[in-house]
């Protein structure tokens, strides 16, 4: 008896429907660049290498390679929906260029309508595991100095708390109905923010440039061994140890998780 048909119709209408997403992706980023990156106006699509990166929580994140020329690796980084309940989309893009006018983090090559090219880095984004080692502890530490001693034109009034509310006044809005009634006590955490405002403004800690989202993602190491900073969508200036604080509380986190990545262990964590 003959074994019946192998079914392959479905597999091949999806490779060539990802073949010609792939094409109109292609297209779309070098007409992009074609406008706001010197050498990028007479390349063709075809000629291009588009790869996804992952690891970004708030944009989605291209490396763009062409074949010659000026600037030939770029990154591409397209702004994600909704992002700005948590942070000004405007304030971040003049803070990276002021940023990278000082060669700090990554240089801006060109803005487009929902996003921007960048220099792409030659090197690897760090793990949790690997953020957790104290060889690597310390590479991040020497280039977190620095940040922190940068003289940066940009509102210096701390905005820890603020940024604490504001995310409170998202959650009452996104938990009004009634399966949240019981889960969480809203009024309660907002007497408990006002609580820990008193309490902190007794720590002597020094008000600093800070980056405030130091998440193993957020983190590159290039090819000459030094630490990156990058993604500075919540950077502003706060208490030094508020910024130490939270990335310590970062090492408690693996986003890479498939199930509950939300959750931290916290005895990973520094005390």
């Amino acid at each position: 008896m003959t074994p019946p048909a192998l079914p392959v119709a479905e597999y091949l209408a999806t490779v060539a429907a990802l073949n010609r997403a792939k094409l109109s992706l292609q297209a779309s980023v070098v007409a992009a660049l074609a406008q706001c990156v010197p050498g990028w106006s007479d390349v063709q699509p075809d000629s291009v290498d588009v790869e996804h990166l992952g690891g970004a929580m708030t944009n989605l994140i291209f490396a763009v390679h062409k074949p010659e020329g000026q600037h030939r690796d770029v990154l591409v980084r397209v702004y994600g929906e909704g992002t700005e309940s948590f942070f000004s989309r405007a304030e971040e893009t003049r803070l990276f260029q002021l940023l990278s006018d000082k060669k700090i983090g990554v240089e801006l090559l060109g803005q487009f309508a929902n996003g921007r090219a960048e220099k792409l880095i030659h090197g690897s984004t760090y793990t949790s595991k690997r953020m957790r080692q104290p060889d690597e502890s310390r590479v991040i530490a020497k280039q977190l100095r620095v940040f922190h001693e940068l003289d940066i034109d940009i509102d210096r009034k701390p905005t820890y708390i603020s940024s604490i509310r504001k995310l409170l006044e998202v959650a009452r809005v996104k938990c009004a109905a009634d399966k949240f009634r019981g889960v969480v006590d809203l009024k309660q955490l907002a007497k408990d923010v006002d609580e820990l405002e008193k309490l902190l403004a007794e720590v002597p800690s020094p008000i600093v440039l800070s980056h405030n989202d130091l998440q193993y993602g957020n983190i590159m190491k290039n090819d000459a061994g030094d630490a990156v900073l990058i993604d500075f969508e919540y950077t502003s200036y706060n208490p030094r140890g508020y910024d130490l604080g939270n990335h310590f509380c970062e090492w408690a986190y693996d986003y890479h998780k498939t199930v509950n990545a939300h959750l931290g262990d916290f005895s990973k964590s520094r005390t």
